[in-house]
């Protein structure tokens, strides 16, 4: 888990530099996914390191595609 959340932090950099070289509004709907991303495996870190296990992991990943298909949709629409 701690790698993922170090190729996460990478991705947020790479992809918010493409953004700010360049914004659009697809540029942005793919870094804030990224956020999500990032975000959604830093609590699963605080979670494991408080309790010492990952109840239902695939619930809450289920739970963040949901949350990234929904942040996608504004792109679908234009």
């Amino acid at each position: 888990l701690p790698n993922s959340i170090a190729w996460a932090i990478v991705a947020i950099g790479v992809n918010s530099a493409i953004y700010h070289i360049c914004p659009s509004v697809p540029r942005f709907q793919v870094d804030s996914s990224f956020m999500f991303i990032f975000f959604g495996l830093t609590v699963m870190e605080f979670w494991r390191k408080e309790f010492g296990t990952l109840p239902r992991s695939g619930v809450f990943f289920l739970t963040f595609a949901g949350i990234i298909l929904l942040n996608f949709m504004g792109t679908f629409g234009e």
